[in-house]
């Protein structure tokens, strides 16, 4: 799209911005054209299709992703019988193979009870789990979902307690979202249970049984609560995709998100995700899936055009915080405001007050406490948009020291990538401005 008009004896002519590319002006380069003799003028025309997070199906989509939909509308279908054996059944080998986890089950009210047998009956219909009589046994408890709704869950701690932990590397967010920089266009895909579409070994399947009121169940099928489920699901995940990892996919155990950097390839690297479904026989929940968006959320970022933001339903959550009044309130708010820290210069200074409430026998809230737990929640509603990294040009970092604390931004082409900070201990509040400098370039650099 494209506007011309005359202004001043001078022809102006506006261009619309390229699907996915945003101009950002810093802040500094405007206070300097606002000091100057320039009249700030700002124009603008926003077209919207469509809100985030609102996933476009059926004839909502472009031709040729629909066609591909239709093709593969196999990998959507809901989940019947056991998955196959791929060499990747999940295991539980414990510290002591003749130990015998053997847990009483807990007492639910009546209203539980009738929910505890409906999702027990749905499972047994589904060939998730059957009837058990050995010695092994861990009990049921119901978790609450944000709908209201109950989630059966078996409390495998003791049985987690005796299990040797599986050392698989976990993906790290910030890694997978910096091979971003170049996507354009985005496709993100939801397992359907992804848990349940892994088996149990089955010597292993002895150690999975609960107790309920009316039974004795085992599981055929990976359960949610063991430890080593993680690292089973993600090994899976990592060696069926393997050749595409770091080109146009990243893997967050059941999130996949199908990345491609023009029009014409999103639709190769959609094909190629969902080949790999369908020969595994993995599905995903087509609900939950997006394809072919030029902003995405993902992993409670909002990714768009080499650039990345906060997810705004997580920014409402943490400015929405009550003032913490025991210990794990407290946790909570710095674990989830904790999540985001790249965004906010000097968190590590600002939470100070707060990450020391956290020591056992420190709790006392008072003025302080609640200046930096206001201070935190300012920072973040005011939070930049950060650039993904391109690494192939030049990284420079800014340094800053104060009394408290030490802050370094990475900057790339003079755009923020992100914030590292930390507060300073009593042994090194009296260090020099130079040694506290150079502390926060040796943080930069472990970084």
């Amino acid at each position: 799209m494209e506007m011309s008009w005359t202004y001043q004896n001078r022809t102006v002519v506006l261009k619309g911005l390229l699907p996915g590319v945003f101009n950002w002006v810093p802040a500094r380069r405007c206070n300097k054209l606002l000091r100057g003799n320039h009249s700030p003028f700002t124009a603008s025309l926003l077209v919207m299709e469509g809100q985030l997070g609102l996933k476009k199906e059926g004839n909502d989509l472009p031709e040729d992703l629909q066609e591909v939909l239709k093709e593969y509308g196999d990998v959507f279908q809901e989940l019947s019988g056991l998955p196959p054996i791929r060499g990747q059944e999940h295991r539980i080998t414990l510290l002591d193979d003749q130990q015998v986890v053997k847990v009483k089950p807990y007492r639910y009210p009546t209203s539980q009870k009738d929910e505890i047998e409906r999702q027990v009956n749905e499972m047994m219909e589904a060939g998730i789990i059957r009837y058990n009589n050995n010695s092994f046994s861990s009990p049921v408890v119901m978790v609450k979902k944000k709908d209201g709704s109950w989630r059966l869950c078996v409390d495998y701690r003791k049985l987690n307690q005796l299990t040797i932990k599986d050392k698989f590397p976990m993906p790290i967010v910030e890694e997978l979202l910096d091979e971003l920089e170049n996507a354009k266009f985005f496709s993100k895909l939801d397992l359907r249970a992804g848990y349940h579409q892994i088996r149990m070994w089955e010597p292993d399947v002895h150690k999975t049984p609960f107790k309920t009121h009316e039974g004795h169940y085992e599981f055929l099928l990976m359960p949610f609560g063991s430890t080593n489920a993680p690292a089973t699901f993600q090994s899976l995940m990592n060696r069926v995709f393997k050749e595409y990892l770091r080109k146009s996919v990243i893997v967050f155990f059941d999130d996949i998100l199908v990345y491609s950097r023009d029009w014409e390839t999103r639709v190769r690297h959609l094909k190629e995700v969902l080949s790999v479904l369908r020969e595994h026989m993995l599905y995903g929940k087509k609900n939950k899936c997006c394809f072919g968006e030029q902003e995405v959320d993902y992993l409670g970022y909002v990714i768009s055009g080499g650039v990345i933001v906060m997810d705004n339903t997580k920014v409402e959550c943490i400015l929405n915080w009550p003032t913490p009044a025991i210990v794990k309130d407290l946790r909570g708010f710095l674990g989830l405001s904790g999540y985001y820290r790249r965004f906010i210069k000097d968190y590590g200074t600002i939470a100070m007050p707060l990450t020391n409430l956290l020591k056992k026998g420190w709790w006392k809230w008072l003025d302080v406490e609640e200046a930096a737990f206001i201070k935190l929640k300012r920072a973040i509603s005011s939070a930049p948009v950060l650039t993904l990294p391109d690494f192939n040009a030049e990284f420079s970092i800014e340094t800053d020291a104060s009394e408290m604390g030490v802050g370094v931004v990475l900057v790339q082409k003079g755009k923020p990538l992100a914030f590292f900070s930390r507060g300073l201990g009593v042994r090194h509040q009296g260090l020099s401005v130079y040694e506290k400098e150079m502390l926060a370039v040796l943080m930069a650099v472990k970084k």
